[in-house]
């Protein structure tokens, strides 16, 4: 039972990236709200980055069938890093097929929620990553390591960016202060958290991925709505995630 409980998941880690893909495809063929999701239109949530930023999903499903193919060999079937981050891979994989099918039939509360398990997912194998005690080789930098990290760093932001498209259809992103100062609000406890996890990682692809999706919110407040706090505050965690990714790097060197 073990046995084919091991061989399920390794299929699953290859069959899901191309489903994500797959279904992708297909929502944008029957017209979906993803046109939405990437427009850069007035009275849009202000931390909604600018339309450009969404072609990084590009790069994670690339990377995402390459994890696929790469942990599926036969030489890393037993591999201990893999047995125990392939039920939490598989996992985030499914989570985005389901955050697709709900943006789909425009669901955001069921995005949220989706998002959640999909970081909920993502953290605990991209540190399992960052913590092993072993030298990746090349090829397992490109089709693990980097595509994990990237993927993790995205979810990181847009789990906020999420939260506040649900909290604007409800009318609920203007209680207490406005939908910018809101923005500002969920784009520090975004950054700060991380920059925590990018000083413990000390991952190059995590922490540019979270400055791509930090600037691309910024430029689509300078050209969308001109919220300055939103962009000085931007500007602010893109700088503490490179100051913490060079602290974190100067600390690995030395220790």
């Amino acid at each position: 039972m073990q046995l084919f409980s091991a061989r399920l998941l390794r299929m699953l880690n290859l069959i899901l990236p191309v489903m994500q893909i797959v279904v992708t495809v297909i929502a944008f063929e029957i017209g979906t709200t993803f046109d939405r999701a990437t427009n850069s239109s007035a009275g849009e949530p202000p931390i909604i980055p600018a339309g450009y930023a969404f072609i990084i999903w590009s790069v994670i499903y690339a990377g995402s069938v390459l994890y696929g193919i790469l942990q599926i060999t036969p030489e890393r079937k037993g591999d201990p890093l893999l047995v125990r981050i392939r039920p939490l891979t598989a996992s985030a994989f499914i989570a985005t097929i389901c955050w697709l099918a709900a943006a789909r039939f425009n669901l955001t509360g069921l995005t949220v929620l989706c998002m959640v398990w999909l970081v909920a997912s993502l953290l605990p194998a991209f540190m399992a990553f960052m913590r092993a005690q072993r030298e990746f080789t090349s090829i397992e930098q490109i089709a693990m390591v980097i595509p994990l990290s990237i993927y993790t760093g995205w979810v990181t932001v847009a789990i906020f960016a999420d939260l506040s498209a649900f909290l604007f259809r409800h009318g609920l992103l203007n209680v207490l202060v406005t939908p910018a100062w809101w923005a500002v609000i969920m784009v520090c406890v975004a950054g700060l958290i991380a920059a925590r996890l990018t000083f413990k990682s000390a991952s190059i692809p995590f922490a540019l991925t979270i400055c791509w999706a930090l600037v691309a919110i910024l430029v689509a407040n300078l050209t969308r709505e001109h919220h300055l706090e939103v962009v000085l505050s931007c500007a602010m965690m893109a700088g503490v995630q490179i100051g913490v990714l060079l602290l974190a790097r100067l600390q690995h060197v030395t220790s």
